[in-house]
């Protein structure tokens, strides 16, 4: 699936180390994980690459610039409820150089088109934390409207934030492709 600086493409083995380093990144790991942020090891790293292709109810993408093949992150569909019509979304861009440019919001409409083009799913969910202001705007921006609050669910660096869950219907997606098309 390609967009115009960016695509979305199966993972291969030869990423593990592209997805440990993001991984390792502990800005990364803030942003990303609601644990604590305790640095993963490559084995970790390496186990979760060669299990992926035997998931059944994860279906996790690598991002990489069209540009340059540079790999900068992962997109990731699971919980997909057919009964219910809905599944979870995830993405993690990692490295500050590659954060803030659009390429998050690039690779989240593509994961969207997919969804809805070939799983049977009517809504789309997501969840974020409050203090990752830069990621709601990207949602925001894909269609994604707050559906709900969990407050002071997450503490980082002495604090306690909120975790926000967003979501987004398929006709809500419809209308803004339509819109796009029109130009509007």
């Amino acid at each position: 699936m390609k967009g115009q600086r960016v695509q979305l493409r199966a993972i291969r083995r030869e990423d593990t180390e592209h997805i440990l380093r993001l991984e390792q990144e502990f800005e990364s790991r803030l942003l990303q994980r609601p644990g604590v942020p305790y640095p993963v090891v490559e084995q970790d790293v390496e186990k979760f690459v060669s299990e992926i292709s035997s998931q059944n109810d994860r279906y996790t993408f690598g991002i990489e610039t069209l540009d340059d093949q540079v790999f900068i992150g992962t997109c990731s569909i699971f919980r997909v409820e057919l009964g219910h019509g809905n599944c979870w979304v995830s993405i993690m861009i990692g490295g500050p150089e590659h954060r803030g440019k659009g390429y998050g919001t690039e690779a989240m409409e593509l994961l969207i088109d997919f969804i809805f083009r070939y799983i049977n799913v009517h809504k789309i969910k997501l969840g974020v934390f409050s203090f990752n202001e830069q990621a709601i705007r990207s949602y925001e921006k894909n269609g994604f409207q707050v559906e709900g609050r969990m407050r002071e669910e997450l503490f980082r660096e002495g604090k306690y934030h909120d975790m926000i869950y967003m979501g987004l219907l398929r006709r809500e997606y419809e209308a803004i492709k339509e819109r796009k098309k029109r130009g509007v």
